[in-house]
């Protein structure tokens, strides 16, 4: 049996939210990352989105390059949320495994995670993200992350939107 979601998925990005723009933005301004890294969303649409941040120095490890929890990190709050705009509005995802290749040093003064989703199921998600680092006006392919999430039915609409 397929579901409205793996078929809106499949058609391109139908959402089953009329208001998943706006859901989108919220997911993001909740997290408590996003002021501290400043996270933006540069495009949004339904199964795909983009996501970047400034790179400082509280993102970098010894070596000046970015922390590969960081590029992670960016890599899957795109994936997930590119994931819960084909959702009804009270339902969630949570990774639940992810891999990410590094496949080259992440530096420079900006980086984009580009995310679309793979296929949306009953209970599972998969969706990924391709990183790229700007520098010197330079862009740079550097991870590229394959994320598996649970379709949590009913997650958003338990968690009050006030904390």
């Amino acid at each position: 049996m397929r579901t409205q979601h793996a078929e809106a998925a499949e058609a391109g990005g139908v959402s089953a939210n009329p208001h998943w723009a706006a859901r989108i933005r919220h997911e993001l301004a909740v997290q408590g990352v996003t002021p501290a890294y400043e996270i933006a969303i540069d495009e949004c649409a339904p199964g795909r989105l983009t996501l970047s941040m400034p790179l400082k120095a509280a993102a970098l490890q010894q070596y000046k390059v970015v922390h590969g929890g960081i590029v992670a990190m960016l890599a899957d709050s795109a994936s997930g949320l590119a994931v819960i705009s084909l959702l009804p509005a009270e339902d969630g995802v949570l990774s639940i495994e992810f891999k990410i290749n590094l496949l080259a040093p992440s530096r420079g003064e900006r980086m984009i995670a580009r995310a679309k989703v793979i296929k949306v199921g009953r209970t599972v998600a998969v969706s990924e993200a391709d990183i790229f680092c700007i520098e010197g006006g330079v862009e740079t392919h550097t991870a590229r992350l394959v994320n598996t999430l649970i379709v949590a039915r009913g997650l958003a609409a338990r968690v009050d939107p006030k904390e």
